[in-house]
């Protein structure tokens, strides 16, 4: 996940400009994405040529939600080789184990990659998502605690909230 991370820190330019509407909503000219009131903004950062906002629900859950800016097809092109470039990676090194990966079809947004690691101590369940549109990128990284076999069936109806304008 680490380096998955890295590679769109590194790759990705200009993030768009974040306004809240409320306290689980999130808005811009190029997309919307909005989760249920048991979600609340932890923190926003705008860093490395995109902005981060960070949730946080009752049972301490977290969800990393980025978003690029506006890409050239060539930044766009090779962003997404080098993410894709990194699904399914050994994250040993950096304490989880991945599970599974792969391309996988959400109804409202087509083809979005998926890769579903758990902590090597067992005590956290993470997804990661990455949705890409007309020039841009969405990443959304799901860490539950415990052990959830399931996380998909909880996750994706979360990131299908997203939509690109």
């Amino acid at each position: 996940m680490l380096f998955q991370r890295w590679v769109f820190f590194l790759v990705l330019s200009l993030a768009p400009v974040l306004s809240q509407a409320n306290s689980s909503a999130i808005k811009s000219e190029a997309f919307e994405f909005s989760l249920p009131s048991n979600w609340q903004v932890l923190n926003k950062n705008e860093s490395n040529g995109f902005s981060t906002v960070n949730f946080q629900n009752e049972k301490s859950d977290v969800i990393q939600f980025s978003v690029s800016g506006e890409l050239s097809p060539v930044k766009f092109k090779n962003a997404k080789k080098s993410l894709q470039l990194g699904l399914g990676k050994d994250k040993s090194s950096d304490g989880w184990i991945v599970k599974k990966y792969g391309v996988v079809v959400i109804p409202s947004l087509g083809d979005v990659d998926e890769e579903i690691t758990v902590a090597t101590t067992g005590d956290l369940t993470s997804a990661t998502y990455t949705v890409y549109g007309n020039g841009r990128i969405a990443l959304f990284t799901f860490t539950l605690n415990g052990n959830e076999p399931n996380i998909e069936r909880i996750v994706r109806p979360l990131v299908s909230a997203f939509k690109w304008k």
